[in-house]
């Protein structure tokens, strides 16, 4: 997963997650935390390129799923995953979900 990282990679990423349910395989804590850090360095090359706001937006979306999925699965998040999730709120300017993580990894204990 992690030779998916270019811009636009981020897309593999998520279609190997969805191939995996598909052939009835559980992703891993690890397999969700690769592919959160995809879609997070897709988010800040995209940024760093100031391309469309679609072009951030995308894999933004696509991370903000995978937390999601993640917590229904029960997984607690690793402070690697926080950390991605922060990195990646904050070059797209999503700042009620940064505050949003900033307050979990305080209550956590996972500096940042």
């Amino acid at each position: 997963i992690a030779s998916c990282a270019p811009l636009f990679k981020w897309r593999k990423a998520m279609k190997f997650l969805h191939q995996m349910k598909y052939l009835k395989l559980e992703p891993s804590v690890i397999t969700y935390c690769a592919v959160l850090d995809v879609c997070r360095k897709a988010v800040c090359e995209a940024v760093k390129l100031k391309a469309s706001s679609q072009n951030i937006d995308e894999p933004m979306s696509a991370l903000l799923k995978v937390k999601s999925e993640m917590l229904r699965q029960d997984f607690k998040l690793t402070p690697h995953a926080y950390i991605a999730l922060l990195s990646a709120c904050e070059y797209a300017g999503y700042e009620k979900e940064s505050r949003r993580l900033y307050a979990e990894m305080d209550e956590l204990q996972i500096k940042p």
